[in-house]
């Protein structure tokens, strides 16, 4: 696990609504509160779907969904807070996996590879994880997901300035 503060918050959370960066990575769930709570479980219902076999994700793509977000903390206040959980694909998840020769690791092994982005109106902190589904004592999988996640992360904060 990775904690990072973000200083530049405005534009941080702009690169978040208005950047491509973040468009693969898919919704957990999402908390904000402004005038009201809104809270949002991104867990596809499948039986919404004509053909549900055509959804491969459990959780909505958060390119689908940073619209919603926008609409509700756009003006000129801030929200009081917001929560979001932003997880990696499965294809994105296998392909760690495929990347790095760690025994005993396999795909079904894995919960998740996530960012926890938390805001307070004092502060905005991205924390990297990576859950298992199975205990393992060998924890060169997560630390690489940290990096990982890490470096994805750092990608957008270097560019909030251009």
């Amino acid at each position: 696990m990775t904690v990072i503060e973000i200083d530049d918050i405005k534009s941080f959370i702009t690169k978040l609504i208005s950047d491509t960066l973040f468009d693969d990575l898919l919704l957990v769930k999402m908390e904000i509160k402004t005038n009201v709570d809104f809270v949002i479980d991104g867990q596809i219902n499948k039986e919404y779907y004509d053909d549900p076999s055509s959804v491969s994700e459990r959780f909505v793509s958060w390119k689908d969904m940073k619209n919603y977000f926008y609409m509700m903390i756009r003006g000129k206040t801030l929200p009081l807070s917001f929560k979001m959980i932003l997880a990696l694909s499965s294809e994105e998840i296998r392909g760690l996996i495929a990347s790095m020769d760690v025994l005993g690791v396999d795909f079904s092994d894995v919960e998740a590879i996530s960012y926890n982005i938390i805001y307070d109106r004092q502060k905005l902190v991205v924390t990297t994880g990576c859950s298992m589904k199975v205990f393992t004592l060998n924890k060169v999988f997560p630390l690489y997901c940290d990096e990982y996640l890490k470096k994805k992360i750092t990608k957008i904060i270097s560019t909030q300035n251009n």
